[in-house]
């Protein structure tokens, strides 16, 4: 295993009589929102959490529901702009992935807090996680259309994904690309950002580039068909090689969401190449500073592929703010931090609960010998 496991955030057994209790309706899924339940247990360590919560009245799975101090906080993960207007007026406070600038109007704009991207981990070990999801998909008195959904969640949390702690930065080399994608029929525009990319990237001389497009079925486009993939990398090669490539390429993706690629290449403090993100975000990323943004034309690719390559102090500035970034506004007990401040609730918790990693000297001397 990657990292050292969260588990024991997940499951322990200390007497928390004294503490205040945090209640979750258990009607969630694990994919997108184990991540945030992470947050609760490390911000909230001495806090007795409950995941019987029978008062949020919308059942179905698209949202993560908790009640703490009387305060209702919603997190919405999903790749949809809007909120359904039930849950958003259930809330006090909306942590939201998926927020188009300036589409926000009162009074939704005073609940809803961007949260940025997110992406799926591995939050329980298998000998807990079906247990626990089965008994979570009865207390959530969730229709039958769910448990499928529900129980393939929690094994797919635990076969497919990593411990959120196992995305950290690495030493990049210079001399090597790695780009995977997903194709989607549907997105036609991100395919074509994406296939531009990999052109100018396969192309380059004295680079070893390795990567292209991943589908579910084979795909019949002949402009694309060459950089089908044909071997399936499982995910710990993913990050592998992800952490070794010189930098990373990201641009919206369904529905002009931010997908998780977006957080994991924060998260592994990486020198993102990226189009134009039109979502709002806590803090917004910064053209050569936390990221390198280009207008998606073979032009704009080739000339930051050659900045970022040539100029290693601007690469190592880049991948330096990425994981400063992450670690800032991204990182679980973060995301639950502010949410819990927005509602107006103040937890008391000890100074080493979150890291500060990131914000100088970050890679322990190792960024300077990239």
């Amino acid at each position: 295993m990657r990292g050292e496991s969260d588990y024991g955030v997940f499951f322990t057994n200390n007497n928390m009589n004294d503490y205040p209790k945090l209640s979750i309706y258990p009607g969630f899924s694990p994919n997108y929102y184990g991540f945030y339940i992470l947050g609760i247990k490390r911000y909230c360590p001495k806090i007795k959490i409950d995941f019987k919560y029978d008062d949020f009245p919308f059942h179905y799975i698209s949202y993560l529901a908790f009640e703490f101090e009387e305060k209702h906080i919603l997190i919405d993960a999903m790749d949809f702009p809007t909120v359904d207007p039930g849950p958003l007026e259930w809330s006090d406070v909306c942590g939201k992935v998926n927020i188009p600038r300036d589409s926000l109007k009162a009074p939704d704009k005073e609940k809803i807090v961007p949260i940025g991207p997110s992406f799926g981990i591995q939050a329980w070990p298998l000998f807990k996680a079906l247990p626990f999801g089965f008994k979570n998909y009865l207390n959530a008195n969730l229709h039958r259309k769910y448990f499928r959904p529900v129980m393939g969640g929690y094994y797919h949390q635990f076969k497919s994904r990593l411990p959120e702690n196992s995305y950290f930065h690495s030493k990049s080399d210079p001399d090597y690309i790695f780009s995977l994608h997903s194709y989607w029929t549907q997105e036609p525009r991100a395919n074509e950002f994406r296939l531009t990319f990999l052109n100018c990237a396969s192309r380059l001389p004295g680079i070893q580039f390795e990567g292209g497009f991943y589908s579910q079925k084979s795909i019949d486009n002949p402009i694309y068909k060459p950089f089908e993939i044909k071997n399936f990398y499982n995910l710990d090669e993913y990050i592998n090689k992800t952490q070794r490539s010189l930098l990373v390429f990201n641009t919206p993706a369904v529905k002009g969401c931010v997908g998780w690629k977006l957080g994991e290449y924060l998260a592994l403090g990486k020198a993102i190449i990226s189009t134009e993100i039109s979502q709002d975000l806590p803090e917004p990323l910064e053209h050569g500073k936390h990221i390198h943004f280009v207008d998606g034309s073979k032009d704009s690719i080739e000339n930051a592929i050659a900045v970022i390559r040539d100029n290693r102090d601007y690469r190592l500035n880049l991948e330096e703010n990425a994981r400063a970034y992450y670690i800032k506004h991204l990182k679980p007990e973060r995301v639950i931090e502010k949410l819990l401040q927005a509602a107006g609730v103040v937890v008391s918790m000890p100074g080493n609960v979150i890291s500060d990693e990131g914000s100088t000297g970050y890679i322990h001397n190792i960024m300077r010998e990239a």
